[in-house]
């Protein structure tokens, strides 16, 4: 009973890369994001040049060698992410991802205080170059 009660706190406190980007999308301003892998992945890569950031993003390594900064581990979570209809497409031209907050937010309980200040700034920053 103990391995599996200490497991259960682990799941609960352990921080992913997925957690970062649940809490970073759920922090945005409106409940859509244009649907543009380029953007996202551009606007993630620059978040990690910000030396503040770099701890929360340490695990998203980017290929340079393309027209487009990509990441091999931001791809496998937004597509985990869709698969778990964290983000959705349902508008008829798939141009926007439609964001459900309440479950994004839900990865807030894995950081402290002052790491929330920290990603909502993320979060404008991220939507601000997104938007571009």
């Amino acid at each position: 009973m103990l391995k599996m009660e200490e497991f259960k706190k682990n799941i609960n406190t352990t921080r992913k890369p997925d957690d970062v980007i649940k809490v970073i999308l759920g922090n945005t301003s409106n409940n859509k994001i244009v649907k543009d892998p380029v953007k996202i992945h551009r606007a993630i890569y620059s978040l990690t040049k910000q030396d503040q950031w770099k701890p929360y993003l340490k695990d998203f390594y980017f290929n340079l060698s393309s027209i487009s900064p990509f990441s091999d581990q931001l791809d496998q979570v937004i597509s985990r992410l869709e698969t778990s209809y964290l983000l959705s497409t349902p508008n008829p031209r798939y141009d926007s991802y439609t964001l459900q907050k309440d479950y994004l937010l839900e990865a807030m309980a894995k950081f402290d205080e002052e790491d929330h200040i920290i990603l909502k700034e993320m979060a404008k920053e991220f939507e601000a170059l997104i938007s571009h």
